[in-house]
């Protein structure tokens, strides 16, 4: 563990400079930047040893030292993606990606962070109840954490919270649509309820009742976002009381759990249960219209 937290902190440290070559203004710096993200991140094979890191990470064996140097690198990871994410959308707008050709190695390296899906790549990579653990455990020493450290920790689960879980399935859209407005309807669902779990409400509790804390600028970020997230927690329970007992267990798909919670346990064969009842009384309706007529 040693040898890996020093070449983790290396790793931080080489991420930090591709963020400061990236921004500079210096053109030649910037597209060694865009060179190296286009190996490390958007290639077919990508270099990118974090999410490795992040899921190997076992409580008791790291240090906090080893912990913080993992989070601090993939707060500049996803700082770093998210600027290059802006300016291609700005170069390449969607509608034009498929008749975009690019005229240099620069434009290439563009388009194909254009194409790269940062939303899916975060859920699949950065998501997990062993890293929500992990965030979590690193949370729990706030008192004692960086300012810096405990900010990061703040951005990560509001990204997470922000995540909505796409479907592709084109049935539950025809579902919705045959639904309607009906309580049955199938409702946009986001990673959230995955932070609905005892130890994340725990450690919230106590920050939100430390008194050392509340005037200390360096907590603001972290106070605002533990008010604002336990008063959406208490929303989704009046809505779903539920979430109380599954706040105690671990869910071993999150993202099936969260749809299912926020749907209030509703899933497909339920709604195709309502859209054939509904079916059916428009036909009756619709049969008893006829009778009416032919009187």
């Amino acid at each position: 563990p040693a040898e890996l937290a020093q070449t983790v902190s290396l790793y931080t440290e080489m991420i930090h400079m591709l963020h400061a070559m990236y921004e500079s203004k210096d053109s030649t710096e910037h597209m060694m930047a865009l060179g190296l993200m286009d190996r490390i991140f958007y290639a077919g094979e990508p270099l990118d040893r974090l999410p490795r890191l992040l899921s190997r990470w076992t409580p008791g064996m790291f240090s906090r030292e080893y912990l913080c140097d993992l989070i601090e690198c993939s707060h500049v990871t996803w700082k770093l993606l998210d600027v290059n994410a802006k300016k291609c959308l700005e170069s390449f707008p969607s509608d034009k990606l498929s008749t975009k050709r690019p005229k240099d190695a620069v434009e290439r390296m563009n388009l194909t962070a254009s194409e790269f899906d940062k939303e899916t790549y975060f859920s699949r990579k950065f998501v997990s109840n062993q890293i929500v653990f992990m965030y979590t455990q690193l949370l729990s020493q706030y008192a004692v954490n960086a300012a810096e450290i405990n900010r990061h920790i703040v951005a990560y689960l509001i990204r997470l919270c922000k995540i909505e879980i796409k479907n592709g399935d084109g049935d539950e859209m025809e579902f919705d649509d045959a639904l309607g407005k009906n309580e049955l309807a199938d409702k946009t669902s986001t990673m959230e309820p995955m932070l609905y779990n005892i130890g994340l409400l725990t450690v919230l509790d106590t920050i939100l009742n430390d008194k050392a804390i509340r005037d200390k600028n360096d907590f603001e970020a972290l106070l605002v976002f533990a008010a604002s997230f336990m008063k959406r927690f208490a929303r989704a329970s009046e809505e779903n009381p539920m979430l109380y007992v599954e706040a105690l267990f671990k869910h071993p798909i999150p993202h099936r759990f969260c749809e299912l919670s926020t749907n209030v346990y509703v899933n497909e064969e339920l709604r195709m249960i309502a859209v054939r009842d509904l079916l059916l009384e428009d036909q009756q309706r619709f049969e008893q219209a006829e009778g009416n007529d032919d009187e």
